[in-house]
């Protein structure tokens, strides 16, 4: 199956799960916000852990997916950082909309861009 067909609505899916928490005032909505980030980034984190993989040679996989997973903890890392600076120059939906919507739009813009380029690139 294409890697975009899933990706693509993943990270969309994701991105709009930011906007749902940031809009939210009561705990029915914050609950579906919930919902739409498990279900956007359990259909993107595979797939992107895939093409980590499989756009390497065979030997240097390990790499591949151990830098997938330093991304993933360097967010968790400076995800609180950031957030915490935005909201104490903003509020809590500044502060979700630009930590959660703009740097996903910006990787599925730089995946968009890349994309057949990195096709070629798969093994």
């Amino acid at each position: 199956m294409d890697t975009a067909k899933i990706l693509v609505p993943g990270l969309l899916v994701f991105a709009l799960s930011y906007v749902v928490v940031a809009l939210a005032r009561n705990l029915p909505v914050m609950l579906l916000g919930a919902a739409l980030a498990a279900l956007g980034f359990g259909a993107s984190n595979p797939t992107i852990q895939t093409l980590c993989i499989r756009t390497v040679e065979p030997e240097r996989r390990g790499v591949a997916s151990n830098t997938q997973y330093f991304g993933i903890d360097l967010g968790y890392f400076l995800g609180p950082f950031l957030g915490g600076m935005i909201y104490s120059r903003s509020d809590y939906s500044v502060m979700y909309l630009c930590t959660g919507v703009i740097p996903q739009i910006v990787c599925l813009i730089l995946f968009v861009v890349t994309w057949r380029r990195l096709k070629k690139r798969l093994y």
